[in-house]
């Protein structure tokens, strides 16, 4: 059985979650007054977030395409990528938990859903990254 390299975890994440996040935010852009009414949020905000997301999309595929992970403002943006990645995940949990949130049941279960998705993407990105990182000490 062969084991998948951190490289390769690493380069399969970003891939992933540059897939996803480009997909909704083409979404957000085209659909953003139908998922404004679905979810309760504002459609400006989801217009807004729809171009971020592709900007950060464009940014995971620079990445995810690099050969070398061992330089250091690759391994830095790697560890912003995770760190946003973990920020969504508890900005939409404190989303949720916010009785005043304007959210629909349908916006809920959409936060949830993303959420658990790029929550996902972290943990393998983080995974991949550790993995790097463990593989980049020599033993001792």
């Amino acid at each position: 059985m062969s084991k998948t390299s951190p490289k390769t975890i690493l380069r399969r994440a970003l891939t992933a979650n540059a897939i996803f996040s480009g997909i909704c935010g083409v979404l957000c852009v085209l659909a953003s007054d139908p998922i404004a009414q679905l979810t309760g949020l504002a459609s400006a905000e989801i217009f807004a977030l729809g171009i971020n997301l592709e900007v950060f999309s464009a940014l995971l595929i620079v990445l995810a395409t690099r050969k070398d992970f061992s330089r250091g403002w690759v391994r830095s943006l790697v560890m912003a990528v995770i760190a946003m990645d973990v920020l969504w995940v508890l900005g939409s949990a404190a989303m949720l938990l916010t009785p005043a949130a304007p959210l629909t049941g349908a916006g809920r279960w959409i936060v949830f859903a993303v959420a658990m998705v790029v929550a996902d993407v972290a943990y393998f990105q983080l995974r991949g990254f550790l993995g790097l990182r463990r593989a980049a000490v020599p033993a001792a």
